[in-house]
């Protein structure tokens, strides 16, 4: 049951609903046909052995009847020459018959007997016949080593029917061993086996055919004469012993039977072809196919009527997910109807409200603790530049600087917050500086400037700590690096510093440059520009200059805007 699940589990509902569907109404089509079907079917061919065995017995019986018949004849033959032979020498007999018109009105009487002939042990012989002369000699040829083993043995010879494939005829010959006073000798019978095939009469029912088969399954006499000769089946004993009821002749398929006749070695079969016999099976077939066909087509239409009663609104919920996955909590899925389906349509709009409200409240949230954590942040980078009253709004406007270079390179919204954060916070550091440094109104000393180099570490060890920092700390620490590595705390060169750090550079460069400071005047911009222009590839990114020469064309770099 588990398997079944899974495996119904690998496709659409619609397809295991069709397939479902269509397996119920197959059921009944193969039950009726290999259980029902294979049933009639089998009962028929019962019948149709009892049937075969009474037309096979009843046929047999004839044949036996008339192999009595020619039995006796044969028999009177062969009295008649014994008992004219005790006076007479053997080729004395067939003249002395026919002078008393004994043998040829015998003859007359028997049409089944073709060949008497009388041969002693030298070779002559004497004959009388009902056949042509042809036939003679072939009937002679076949006789030659049966009249040999005769004299020799000295016993009666009786053979089974043998079929003459020269002049196309099936006999049985008779032999007797004959002794007179002065020789011996054979008197040989052969009796044609078409009388016997002619006076066969069954009425067979419709579509059944009957053979006279040899023991080694040679056709000898039969309803269709063409077939005479040809071989039927090799193995006899298996239709005799009904071990075998279907066999495979004349390019059809044939339910046979057979009946032994002992004293005739023959065996009578009986047949008819399947198609004929199971004639009705096959309309039982045709029907419950065609029903069948119906049944598949009826189960096809309503499982497509019902899995789509069921796919449409499922697709509609599978669709409402991957709204959901974009965010869309405003959608609502149509709902009609009390089935699950419909609650479970009905629960998912429950579910997108209560998540529009709850995702509404977290995103005023964040942005109550952005606006909230900004305002700490400028509100501390105001606290560190009012330290110093000549770099007061400094962190501000490098900010400002920094976000208008970003754009011109290109950088995405959550690049440009990182760089807003880095602006703000990147003279953090100098609250570790002491106040008579930053306040001095001169030119620093070397001790002092070395002093106040360690702002940029000291900004990154109170910034590491914060987890939400962690892309803004490297921007704090390696603003005062260098392109050529010429700069501070690590002596960064090119590419290892990194590129919100580069942009810092550059901006916080264009602030100290462009407003008043202890130890020098505002600079004129244009002145400034070009002096930022002269250090790019030296102390600053060639790409990073470039983004801040197009930002100051552009007229977004104006100090006084600031």
């Amino acid at each position: 049951m588990r398997f079944l699940k899974r495996f119904i589990n690998r496709f659409y509902i619609r397809h295991s609903l069709m397939f479902v569907t269509i397996f119920l109404a197959i059921v009944p089509l193969i039950f009726s046909d290999y259980i029902l079907i294979g049933i009639t079917q089998r009962n028929l061919l019962k019948n149709q052995k009892q049937t075969h065995k009474t037309i096979s017995a009843l046929i047999a019986a004839q044949a036996k009847q008339f192999m009595k018949v020619v039995d006796s004849k044969v028999e009177s033959v062969k009295t008649a020459i014994l008992f004219n032979s005790l006076d007479h020498e053997l080729s004395e007999v067939i003249p002395l018959l026919e002078q008393r018109k004994t043998l040829v009105s015998f003859l007359e009487n028997a049409p089944e007997i073709d060949y008497v002939l009388i041969q002693n042990n030298n070779g002559v012989r004497t004959f009388a016949l009902n056949t042509s002369y042809n036939d003679q000699k072939v009937l002679d040829k076949q006789l030659a080593p049966m009249i040999t083993t005769c004299i020799q043995e000295n016993r009666e010879i009786r053979s089974k029917p043998i079929m003459l494939r020269s002049i196309f005829k099936i006999y049985i010959f008779f032999l007797y061993p004959v002794e007179t006073a002065n020789e011996r000798g054979v008197v040989a019978v052969a009796v044609n086996m078409e009388r016997l095939f002619d006076s066969i009469e069954v009425e067979l029912p419709p579509g059944y055919n009957y053979y006279m088969v040899g023991t080694d399954g040679t056709i000898l006499g039969s309803t269709q004469k063409p077939m005479v000769g040809f071989p039927f089946y090799k193995d006899m004993t298996g239709i005799l012993n009904q071990k075998v009821s279907v066999v495979e002749h004349n390019r059809q398929k044939v339910i046979v039977s057979g009946t032994l006749i002992p004293d005739f070695q023959t065996i009578v079969v009986t047949f008819i072809p399947t198609k004929i016999a199971y004639i009705h099976i096959h309309d039982m077939k045709v029907k419950t196919i065609g029903f069948g066909l119906l049944a598949i087509l009826l189960a096809i239409l309503v499982s497509i009527v019902f899995s789509s009663a069921i796919h449409e609104p499922l697709t509609v919920l599978i669709e409402a997910t991957e709204q959901i996955a974009k965010r869309n909590f405003a959608l609502r899925v149509d709902a009609e109807g009390n089935n699950e389906i419909t609650l479970l349509a009905k629960r998912t709009n429950f579910m997108l409200s209560e998540i529009e409200r709850y995702v509404k409240r977290l995103e005023y949230l964040i942005r109550y603790n952005k606006e909230m954590f900004i305002s700490t942040i400028r509100a501390l980078a105001a606290a560190i530049d009012a330290k110093d009253e000549y770099t007061r709004g400094h962190s501000e406007r490098v900010t400002s600087y920094s976000i208008e270079i970003g754009r011109s390179l290109g950088l995405n919204s959550v690049e440009l917050e990182r760089l807003r954060l880095t602006g703000l916070l990147h003279d953090i550091g100098k609250i570790g500086i002491d106040d008579k440094i930053l306040r001095k109104p001169g030119i620093l000393t070397e001790a002092e400037f070395d002093h106040m180099k360690l702002h940029p570490g000291i900004g990154y060890k109170i910034l590491e700590p914060i987890k939400e920092l962690k892309e803004v700390v490297n921007g704090v620490k390696f603003h005062h690096e260098k392109w050529d590595g010429s700069g501070y705390p690590d002596g960064l060169k090119g590419e290892d510093i990194p590129l919100i750090a580069r942009i810092i550079a550059v901006a916080d460069t264009y602030d100290a440059m462009t407003t008043n400071r202890p130890y020098q005047n505002a600079m004129k911009p244009d002145y400034v520009k070009e002096k930022i222009r002269g250090f790019a590839g030296i102390r600053y990114d060639r790409k990073v200059v470039n983004a801040f020469l197009k930002a100051y064309e552009a007229g977004r770099m104006d100090p006084r805007a600031q």
